[in-house]
């Protein structure tokens, strides 16, 4: 089943503002591999659905991930920006499968989706953060 990612609609390349915020790309390559992943596509900072982002593609247990990490200025933001994505894939049917902390699964047939705000991302220098990534097999 093929599942909308946001890899392919509302990605543009990174502009000349973006290019003055440090580039976290390497550091988030090196995190996907630390956790067992193999990179499919390695991370670029671009613009996804008008905001800045980092985008990638590993594989791991026969799922390929589409991974957008979108850096954020407050935990707050993080996490609303997290809660309107919820909204968004609930409405494209996902139901919820697992909740946790400050994530969300959700699965659409042989789809998933996770979704996360957190105060605190590491490979983006400890700066809050909102991560959407979409797996299928």
């Amino acid at each position: 089943m093929a599942v909308s990612t946001s890899t392919a609609v509302g990605v543009t390349t990174a502009t000349k503002a973006d290019a003055a915020t440090p580039n976290y790309s390497s550091s988030l390559n090196n995190a996907i591999l630390k956790g067992g992943y193999k990179l499919v596509t390695p991370f670029k900072k671009t613009r996804v659905y008008g905001r800045g982002a980092y985008v990638g593609a590993a594989r791991k247990n026969g799922f390929t991930y589409h991974i957008i990490l979108f850096p954020m200025n407050t935990r707050k933001n993080a996490l609303s920006y997290r809660d309107q994505l919820i909204d968004s894939y609930r409405a494209q049917g996902f139901r919820q499968h697992k909740i946790e902390k400050n994530g969300w699964m959700g699965l659409l047939g042989n789809a998933e989706v996770w979704i996360m705000g957190s105060g605190a991302s590491h490979p983006l220098g400890n700066r809050p953060a909102t991560l959407l990534m979409t797996g299928s097999p």
